[in-house]
């Protein structure tokens, strides 16, 4: 019986690291601490929040128009690289060894 190679499906980062998506959450901490800032702290009245909303959908709608006009989001060249690297890795798995595989993903994690 020949065995053949399945994609790891524990790794929830997997099809991510194929598309090249975001590893973690931390665009949603900086908003999230950026958005509590803005509004001026925790637990504020309901009319500050709506007006930190709708600040941020004009932000948001900047942030469109910057994209359309072809304007990419600028990142640090240091995780553009890793992201790149894991990228790779991922897509030539079923031509490694899951041990070898590991390692050379787990060399690209930086704390």
């Amino acid at each position: 019986m020949r065995r053949t190679r399945r994609t790891p499906k524990l790794w929830n980062l997997y099809e991510a690291a194929i598309h090249g998506l975001a590893r973690t959450n931390n665009g949603l901490e900086g908003w999230h601490n950026g958005f509590q800032k803005q509004v001026g702290g925790h637990h504020v009245s309901i009319w500050k929040m709506f007006e930190g909303l709708q600040r941020e959908v004009g932000l948001a709608k900047l942030k469109v128009a910057h994209i359309e006009a072809g304007k990419e989001e600028k990142q640090k060249l240091k995780w553009k690289r890793t992201t790149e690297n894991i990228k790779t890795k991922v897509t030539n798995y079923s031509n490694q060894d899951i041990i070898p595989y590991l390692k050379s993903l787990a060399y690209n994690i930086d704390f």
